[in-house]
């Protein structure tokens, strides 16, 4: 069969050929088969996919590697968004363990869209936060779904600013650890999970200038994403912003990311994104904006309280 020569293929072109031709090819093969394979036969390729020794060779990156193997329960976890960042000095230092051929693979990855709209998205974060300290004297500021919550780290105003109130939210109680240590308690940090936001209503604190979701959204069904985006909403004092990013539909290299990463999400459009705002009442909402970024991988939802 076709989609077998393509593992076999790229199986024998590591041995061989230069690692950004390997890769290419092999997404860029992987995508064709997606494309042409039902959702249940697509499915029954990738069992065939992960049996075969080609996911050995691939399974020697640490990103990888991490995304398939989820020690912490799943595959997009923080710690594989600093693989994705590359600026941690302790994570640097540990790849030195890593197989050559599975450091010349990572960093070939690193060079791909999704990796670099992480990136990008990162920034615009940074980005927001920043514009919020300027904005407001006082400002509140919530990361739902925060992570290691490297884009405040990145933002100079956040050591700057001593009148700041900012609140950490994640389910991952490892993640809060992360936050609380780098931060040494100027940060709030609070262990939740969005069904719990939502039926205990455990994020009691109102009136923050500035919500914002990274990457949670990727993960929850539509029903989800409207409740928590007005349960969020409501949470906003006048004039203050809720931010929303979400993975555009089909990314270049979803078939790999779910081949070989296990790493599934529910990709969204503009459409999409405007009905998440279905239960918020439109005399409370002053604007609402939608962006990508630069690589076109992520929208935005900004929506901004009357």
């Amino acid at each position: 069969m076709g989609e077998r020569s393509l593992l076999d293929r790229t199986f024998e072109a590591f041995k061989n050929d230069r690692i950004e031709n390997v890769v290419n090819d092999f997404f860029y093969g992987l995508g064709q088969i997606r494309r042409t394979l039902t959702a249940e036969a697509w499915k029954t390729f990738i069992n065939d996919c992960r049996a075969h020794p080609v996911m050995g060779i691939f399974q020697q990156d640490p990103f990888t590697r991490r995304c398939y193997q989820k020690p912490r329960g799943y595959p997009g976890d923080p710690v594989v968004m600093d693989l994705i960042y590359n600026e941690d000095p302790e994570l640097i230092a540990s790849l030195k363990q890593e197989s050559d051929l599975g450091l010349r693979i990572y960093r070939e990855f690193l060079k791909h869209p999704e990796t670099s709209a992480v990136r990008s998205r990162k920034a615009i974060l940074t980005s927001k936060i920043d514009e919020t300290l300027q904005r407001c004297p006082s400002p509140a500021i919530m990361s739902v779904g925060c992570g290691h919550l490297r884009e405040a780290e990145a933002c100079q105003g956040m050591r700057d600013h001593q009148a700041v109130r900012f609140t950490a939210i994640d389910q991952d109680t490892a993640s809060l650890e992360v936050v609380r240590k780098t931060w040494n308690g100027r940060i709030g940090t609070a262990s939740t999970s969005v069904v719990d936001i939502l039926r205990k209503d455990t994020i009691r604190d109102t009136g923050f200038d500035l919500i914002y979701a990274a990457g949670l959204y990727d993960y929850l069904n539509d029903n989800l994403s409207e409740r928590l985006t007005a349960a969020l909403f409501g949470k906003l004092r006048s004039g203050g912003k809720l931010l929303i990013a979400n993975f555009i539909a089909e990314p270049p290299n979803v078939a790999f990311m779910e081949a070989c990463m296990d790493w599934w999400l529910i990709y969204r459009v503009e459409e999409d994104m405007i009905r998440m705002t279905a239960r918020i009442d439109r005399k409370k909402l002053a604007e609402l904006r939608l962006y990508t970024d630069d690589t076109g991988c992520i929208m935005f939802l900004e929506l901004t309280s009357q």
